[in-house]
């Protein structure tokens, strides 16, 4: 399975607040989401135990700059980077 096909983020760039869209008919139930920044540092980490048509993240804490959004499911990962700018 291509998570490209059942996700995207927007707005990108941000101001600290993005939305993850996942697609209706996505098959996983199950999913992790892990923001980290340029070095890899974990800065943001939350699961979803259910099957979810969209999550609100609100990061307005982080600095302005380049970070990567990971999202997971049944083994599958994928990464995106989005820019926050104030």
């Amino acid at each position: 399975q291509n998570l490209s096909y059942y996700s995207s983020i927007y707005p990108n760039p941000n101001n600290g607040t993005f939305t993850i869209n996942l697609n209706r008919d996505i098959p996983f139930d199950d999913w992790s989401i892990v923001i980290f920044d340029l070095a890899g540092k974990t800065l943001y980490q939350n699961s979803y135990s259910k099957r979810i048509n969209s999550a609100l993240i609100s990061i307005n804490d982080f600095e302005n700059g380049i970070y990567f959004v990971q999202f997971e499911s049944n083994g599958i990962r994928k990464t995106e980077r989005i820019v926050v700018i104030k």
